[in-house]
């Protein structure tokens, strides 16, 4: 893929036998990582946050694993001078751009991680900031080239490996049961959350492009439009309100909270609202006893609604009141579980499926 990011330029801080070592570096850890799918995903979401959110998002990345690697001497008492700091929040940055660039050009980019990143940033209460709206137009739109060069090399390709197996259940999609009612019938989030959970336990967290371009068939089998505009806050909110809806997209799986997921944030909204209803009630229940005193006793569930939605706010910088085309959402739904599965984030349990 010819595709390049150009947010940042080192030219007056670099020489360029510089420029070069960092980018043997970067090609060299990319190379040592490109058979771990969840090493790269991770790689992705900090290199996209650093670029994206400049010094917070470097500040929080700089003691993560492979990113404190690239990241060189930039705390303790190299802080003294802010020239130093800076050139070297350019440099990180760089580095982050060149990794992006190099996960890109060896075709190691998948359409859920795509979907999942570009959500995210759609969703950015940053976004919205005129400092940083040129970024984000920049790396959105090397995110969505690289999406239209993932489709066109697997159209390229001369023979696809075809899965059978997801073959015939799109092709009868639609007659399949979830609580004694058939897909077709189901509301729309309904219909998402058992695609995503079928889809996932056929593939066992393994697809192809195909794989996933065969998802828009089987949302048309069951009447949903690609297209159509998806609330993020409300699709979470009603799947962690109903234990059926839960159960099928996790499988009766369990979130482990003591594990960093913060770039899921599919799943730590999720987890976030079943937390405010069990080890977090005390929030809720403290703040309704007062508005239920106030003459307010009507106020709860959207008093949850808005802890919910400044955690992630706060946490994330993400606005979960955001519309996300169906079909993106879906590779989220599937990004989410396969990332949780792999990070040992979801627990499976011994409770018998529904």
């Amino acid at each position: 893929m010819a595709n390049k990011l150009t947010i940042v330029n080192v030219n007056r801080i670099l020489l360029q036998k510089e420029q070069q070592k960092i980018d043997n570096e970067v090609s060299y850890l990319v190379k040592a990582n490109k058979e771990n799918r969840q090493k790269l995903n991770q790689m992705v979401f900090e290199c996209t946050a650093s670029l994206s959110e400049a010094e917070q998002a470097v500040q929080k990345s700089e003691n993560k694993g492979w990113f404190q690697r690239l990241l060189g001497n930039i705390t303790g008492s190299n802080k003294r001078l802010q020239d130093k700091v800076n050139r070297e929040l350019i440099i990180a940055q760089y580095r982050s751009q060149i990794t992006l660039e190099k996960i890109a050009e060896q075709n190691l980019m998948t359409l859920d991680l795509v979907a999942a990143v570009n959500n995210k940033l759609n969703a950015s209460i940053k976004a919205n900031n005129e400092k940083f709206k040129k970024r984000y137009a920049l790396i959105s739109k090397f995110f969505l080239t690289n999406r239209n060069d993932i489709i066109h090399l697997n159209l390229r390709l001369k023979e696809v490996e075809k899965n059978i197996q997801l073959l015939n259940w799109q092709n009868s999609v639609e007659y399949l049961n979830f609580e004694g009612e058939e897909y077709s019938e189901l509301d729309d989030v309904s219909k998402l959350v058992c695609l995503a959970a079928d889809f996932y336990e056929i593939t066992q967290g393994k697809w192809t492009t195909s794989d996933l371009m065969l998802l828009k068939a089987a949302m048309v089998q069951v009447d949903v439009l690609t297209d159509e505009k998806f609330n993020y806050f409300k699709t979470v909110k009603k799947i962690a309100q109903n234990n059926s809806l839960k159960n099928k997209y996790l499988n009766n799986s369990t979130i482990d909270s003591n594990i960093d997921y913060s770039y899921l944030i599919l799943l730590k909204t999720l987890n976030k609202f079943s937390s405010i209803n069990s080890y977090d009630s005390y929030i809720s229940d403290a703040v309704k006893k007062y508005l239920v005193n106030s003459g307010q006793d009507n106020a709860q569930e959207k008093l949850q609604d808005q802890i919910v939605a400044e955690y992630i706010k706060q946490s994330d910088d993400v606005n979960l009141n955001s519309d996300i085309n169906a079909y993106d959402l879906l590779l989220e739904m599937i990004f989410n579980l396969q990332q949780g599965y792999s990070e040992n984030l979801l627990v499976r349990s011994n409770a018998v499926d529904k």
